[in-house]
């Protein structure tokens, strides 16, 4: 793990919240406020995209309700059309929010760009394309020496795998295992439950999927930070020692 990339990452922070006061005893312990702030800002940038998660949340609930409850075909339906329009409706206005206002982003980074060089040349004395690749050399090995990523997938997964679908499978076998029940069960329905629950578990990966992509950079900010800062010094050497 690199100091300096620590430091370098905690300065490009204080930068970009105005505050120059650079830590320099290797911290990085972040601002979880200012993180919160900014994931709040990112939502309420297009209001939209916070309507079609809801939308996602509450269609995946109606169809798991129905599929416990056995509801009417048309009502679980409705709780897929729901959640394939919320899913999309994601997408589509995350893909919107990046390229609105191109123009006055793209202004407004380049004069960060030239703001943090100037930092990076003055105050650390990084003024040359091989300090440069340097630091960038050792982005990699810090990003993942001071955080690991955010795997609300892989946990969900696992928790399915050991305790989810056993507990399922059990309660299953016992239910089956009763003969007034076993008499009356049809190959039909034992075909559908499984189809069903196989649907749910697709469903809710997909959702945690889109879920880890939004809110990773503001949760996991140690490890965010060090990678944004690998962006920058990226964008810094492409523009000026390339």
């Amino acid at each position: 793990m690199s100091n300096t990339v620590i430091i370098l990452a905690n300065a490009y922070e204080e930068f970009c919240n105005d505050r120059r006061n650079i830590n320099t005893n290797g911290n990085l312990n972040g601002n979880t406020s200012v993180r919160w702030q900014e994931l709040r800002n990112f939502i309420s940038s297009d209001i939209w995209i916070l309507v079609m998660f809801i939308l996602a949340i509450i269609s995946l609930g109606i169809f798991i309700t129905g599929s416990i409850f056995k509801w009417s075909i048309s009502v679980m339906l409705l709780g897929i059309i729901g959640y394939i329009i919320g899913l999309v409706g994601l997408v589509l206005r995350g893909e919107k929010n990046e390229v609105k206002n191109y123009r006055g982003r793209r202004t407004e980074y380049y004069k960060k760009l030239r703001e943090f060089n100037n930092i990076l040349k003055h105050e650390f004395e990084i003024d040359s394309k091989e300090k440069i690749e340097y630091i960038l050399k050792n982005c990699d090995e810090t990003s993942n020496s001071v955080g690991q990523d955010l795997k609300i997938v892989g946990q969900f997964v696992v928790s399915w795998q050991k305790i989810i679908y056993p507990v399922i499978m059990v309660g299953i076998g016992i239910i089956v295992s009763i003969d007034t029940i076993k008499k009356s069960l049809k190959w039909e329905d034992v075909t559908m439950g499984l189809t069903v629950l196989f649907s749910i578990f697709i469903m809710i990966v997909i959702l945690l999927k889109m879920v880890q992509s939004v809110i990773e950079p503001f949760i996991n900010s140690n490890k965010n930070r060090v990678n944004t800062l690998k962006c920058i010094l990226n964008d810094i050497n492409l523009k000026e020692y390339v």
